[in-house]
């Protein structure tokens, strides 16, 4: 008997059996390659959908709270409701004034107006609560999807990743107001969001608000118009000049206190008293 012809057939047999592993191998490799590569895919996405979400949030909280900080300058003479200004005392059928002299300290309504928004926001900002879904929700269900993770460290791992998220809105701050067409273009601070299943890789931004017609820049034209025109000058020098420079302004004269209305800007000036620088 040929022992070639004995063993030819054992060998194709056995070249057929590891053939047939390779490519199972193979398949399943380049299966769980695709499985990762849409799972990084699937990642990125859901972070820029975070992103969005508390572009969202601070988009709606900031309307609301920059009506309030706009109200709070204008009745305080470009100055928080805490101030060290001199004041009026309101009677019956009266209202407080703010006397905008150098007891008030530096005239700055841009900055005070944005520590005003950083304050009141800082309860909006606790209040923010995270949606995230992280992929550990189908491991029960597609217990093969995720392999790189035991249940157990996935669970801190995604859960870390909602609490950084929220973590980063609460430690927000303005980092810029800018001011056109009577628009305020609002820039946050930047937000790292961390994405799922890639430690060390981050989505990076800065949330961008806009905040539609408030005029910050009336308070600077009004101090402008004071200091040229009043400060050390005599009332009937100072009221037709300032009527002329503002149509609607309403002016009430008490020996050399003026008190001013415009729109909604209340304050008081003494004649003989300098502004604060």
């Amino acid at each position: 008997m040929n022992k070639k012809g004995f063993f030819l057939p054992l060998f194709v047999i056995s070249t057929l059996i590891i053939l047939s592993s390779l490519t199972y191998i193979i398949e399943t490799t380049k299966l769980a390659r695709q499985d990762n590569v849409g799972m990084q895919a699937t990642s990125i996405i859901k972070s820029y959908d975070e992103s969005e979400k508390i572009q969202f949030y601070l988009d709606q909280s900031i309307k609301y709270v920059s009506k309030q900080a706009l109200n709070e300058l204008y009745s305080n003479a470009g100055y928080p409701q805490n101030n060290s200004c001199r004041k009026i005392p309101a009677t019956p059928t009266e209202q407080r004034y703010i006397i905008l002299d150098k007891s008030c300290g530096f005239f700055n309504p841009e900055e005070n107006f944005k520590n005003l928004l950083n304050e009141k926001l800082k309860n909006y900002y606790q209040n923010y609560k995270s949606q995230y879904k992280s992929f550990s929700v189908n491991q029960k269900k597609h217990p093969g999807i995720i392999q790189s993770f035991s249940d157990k460290n996935m669970d801190k791992y995604d859960k870390s990743i909602l609490q950084e998220s929220e973590l980063q809105v609460k430690k927000l701050q303005i980092k810029e107001i800018k001011q056109e067409n009577n628009n305020l273009f609002v820039t946050f601070s930047e937000i790292q969001l961390q994405i799922e299943n890639s430690p060390g890789s981050y989505h990076k931004f800065e949330p961008k608000a806009v905040v539609e017609s408030f005029d910050i820049s009336i308070f600077g034209s009004l101090y402008k118009a004071i200091n040229e025109n009043c400060i050390n000058k005599k009332a009937e020098e100072c009221i037709p000049k300032l009527k002329s420079i503002f149509s609607n302004i309403v002016i009430k004269e008490q020996g050399n206190i003026l008190k001013i209305k415009l729109n909604e800007i209340i304050f008081a000036i003494d004649l003989n008293e300098k502004l604060p620088n």
